[in-house]
Formats: structure tokens, sequence, C-alpha cells
């Protein structure tokens, strides 16, 4: 089905969530509160859904020739597309401000990483190594924004966690798009910035050791195996959200 794009977003963006959750839960950085961790899930999904609907808008025409997902043309009434569009926004914003105040300037950050990301005259997804770059920007704010939904301070924030995973998507980019135009720049920039906090992480933060000691092997495992096919890059997520979980619950206890 072509709407699977939408849902790949979403199920990304879930990942992401918990699998920060997850560690910060193993390095006792956030306590146990079910009713933030609810509340702070949907405000991420329902505040960061828009983007995609806005994404899609200004990839209708490219979108539309090469027969691809696209939530406007699914949709296929431009009042009912904005309408639910506006109001995602607003839903997204309002509840982000009533309910996490310190979260809501940074997801206005996002969305102007965003608008830059697509929307001429910039539209860096275009432009390679501008793109890498920005990914890495994006999922680094991301990553921040889920935090400020826990209420944790910078101060305690895992930094050198952070840069690995931000380098991880950026390098996931430079990858997934090879079958378009093949970025070595982008590749091995990213690679060595993901090798480096990747050994950082992994030998500073023992605890959570098992949760990302797999991401260097599976990364040198997709860098040669895809050099000329496209990434099946959802399969693999859920694989290693799967992964996640398991670590956790076996960790977790002790």
């Amino acid at each position: 089905m072509k709407e699977i794009k939408y849902l790949s977003h979403l199920s990304r963006n879930f990942y992401l969530y918990f699998i920060l959750l997850f560690t910060y839960r193993l390095l006792n950085l956030i306590s146990p509160n079910p009713s933030l961790i609810v509340l702070g899930l949907f405000a991420f999904v329902v505040s960061y859904s828009p983007i995609y609907f806005l994404n899609d808008y200004t990839d209708i025409k490219e979108e539309k020739e090469l027969s691809r997902a696209n939530l406007y043309l699914l949709i296929n009434n431009e009042v009912g597309f904005w309408l639910l569009t506006v109001f995602l926004i607003l839903s997204g914003f309002l509840f982000t401000y009533y309910f996490f105040p310190s979260s809501f300037f940074i997801l206005i950050v996002l969305y102007l990483l965003n608008f830059t990301y697509s929307f001429p005259p910039l539209r860096l997804r275009n432009k390679s190594s501008l793109r890498e770059i920005l990914i890495f920007v994006i999922y680094f704010f991301k990553w921040v924004l889920i935090s400020s939904y826990w209420k944790l301070s910078f101060n305690y924030f895992p930094l050198p966690i952070l840069f690995m995973a931000s380098s991880l998507a950026a390098l996931n980019v430079a990858m997934y798009k090879r079958h378009m135009k093949i970025n070595k720049l982008s590749e091995y920039f990213f690679g060595f910035i993901f090798l480096i906090f990747w050994v950082i992480t992994v030998y500073s933060y023992r605890r959570v050791f098992l949760l990302f000691f797999p991401l260097l092997p599976v990364a040198i495992f997709l860098w040669f195996k895809y050099r000329r096919s496209q990434i099946p890059i959802g399969h693999y997520q859920t694989l290693y959200f799967v992964y996640t979980v398991i670590i956790f619950l076996l960790f977790s206890r002790q």
C-alpha cells in the first residue's frame, strides 16, 4: 500500500521515543512516571505529525509523477487536507504549551528546521551534504524535544548518545539515497562521527552497552550490503526496536 509511508514515519517516531526512554531509564536519568510518558508521547506524535503533511504538500508534483505515497493526494481534498493540517498544528502547539511550556520553543525550532529542509527557496533535502547536515541537526533537536517532555534538565543530557544517534540518522539518509546519487563525503564524514561517539558511548555508559553495541556492526553491514540498492530501512528499525525492548526488560530489573 502506498499509504504505508506515513505509517512508517509514525512508527519511526514511536521507536525514537521509546528507545530514548529505555536509555534514560537504564541510566536512571528519569523516574518511571506513566502519566508523563503517555502525555509526552501524545504531545510528540500530535505536534510532529503535521510536518509530514507539510512535507508531502511540497512534494505533490514529484510524487504524483512517480506514483509515490502522498498525504495530499491520498486525502484528495484541498480544504480537508488544510483543515486537518492546521488542526494538528494548533492541537500540537497548544497541548505542548499547556503541559510542557519549556518544550514549546524547541518545537518551534524543529518546525523551522523542517521548513528549511523541505520548502523553497532553500529546500535543502535536494542538496547533498547540506541535507545530511540538516538531518543531523533535526534529529538532535528531536532528542532534545523528547527529553524536555520528561522534564530532564539539559545538564543531565547524555550528549555523546545524542550525537551518536543523530550522526547515525544522517549516515542512514546518505546511504538510503545511494540509489539516486552516491554522496561519499557525507557517508565518510558522518560515518566517522558516528564511530567516534559510538566508542565514547559504549565505553562511558556501561548500563546501556548492550543497547547500543549492535549499531556499529549493523551500520557496517548496511554500508557494504546495499551499495547498489535501496536499504529497506523500516525492517531494520523494527528489528532493532524489538531488540531494545528485550534488552530493557532484561536489565531494567537489575
